[in-house]
């Protein structure tokens, strides 16, 4: 086939969101819903529009990223379902044939994470989880992306709290928060950690820039930290 297109370092012509939802504990499933908003020549001529599974991640050294773990692939065009087929070559590149007139693409698709280390690294309990944001995208091809914008949005069991880089975009609406958009190279690597039992710790300094400690735990007792443990991660974010 033909080779995928070369990003390019230029601004994305559209956007895109995503939501995780992020509640089915038992089974370990997260549902990711995706509205990806399309160039307009695509839109108005139609054609084939590419998406990409993350595979190279930050901190790794080879296309480590858990497309094994991804399952249940629709994409609607309102009520329409549009076919899409793997690339041949690059497996993480999904082809998705788009009619004329299209302006957006509803894609949704399950993360079916392991339930045990045997499987891979564990990222839900009953008790915490960790979303990684590579592992419940799917992005534009042909572009950086540090020129993709996206607004993220997860769905967390009753009552957990969350920690992540990312700010909200106004008040939590019972269990869903929504985040400011960033680029997608920003997004991947501002993951979130969420438990039911969760414990933020202030560790601002006089400059009062904004640090917290979040802390997670299987059990509520293991969240008791010593005055002098706080005073020791105090002491490294003034130095």
């Amino acid at each position: 086939p033909s080779p995928l297109p070369q990003p390019q370092d230029i601004p994305y012509p559209g956007k895109m969101q995503i939501s995780v939802d992020a509640t089915d504990l038992s089974r370990r499933i997260m549902s990711i819903k995706e509205v990806v908003t399309l160039p307009p020549e695509l839109s108005q001529k139609g054609g084939d529009f590419i998406l990409l599974y993350p595979m190279w991640l930050p901190g790794d050294h080879s296309p480590s990223g858990t497309i094994d773990q991804v399952g249940g692939l629709e994409v609607r065009s309102g009520k329409e379902v549009l076919p899409w087929h793997r690339d041949t070559v690059e497996v993480s590149a999904f082809h998705i044939t788009v009619p004329a007139g299209t302006r957006e693409l509803n894609v949704s698709y399950q993360l079916l994470s392991p339930v045990s280390p045997d499987e891979g690294r564990v990222v839900m309990t009953d008790v915490m989880e960790n979303i990684q944001w590579s592992a419940v995208s799917l992005y534009p091809a042909g572009y950086y992306t540090r020129q993709i914008p996206v607004v993220s949005q997860v769905i967390l069991p009753e009552g957990w709290q969350y920690g992540t880089a990312l700010r909200a975009d106004g008040p939590q609406k019972g269990n869903t928060v929504t985040f400011k958009s960033v680029m997608f190279n920003t997004l991947v690597d501002s993951p979130i950690f969420a438990g039911k039992y969760f414990r933020k710790f202030d560790l601002t300094q006089g400059d009062q820039v904004p640090v917290t400690l979040n802390v997670m735990a299987d059990k509520p007792q293991y969240l008791n930290a010593t005055h002098d443990q706080i005073a020791r991660h105090k002491e490294l974010v003034r130095q």
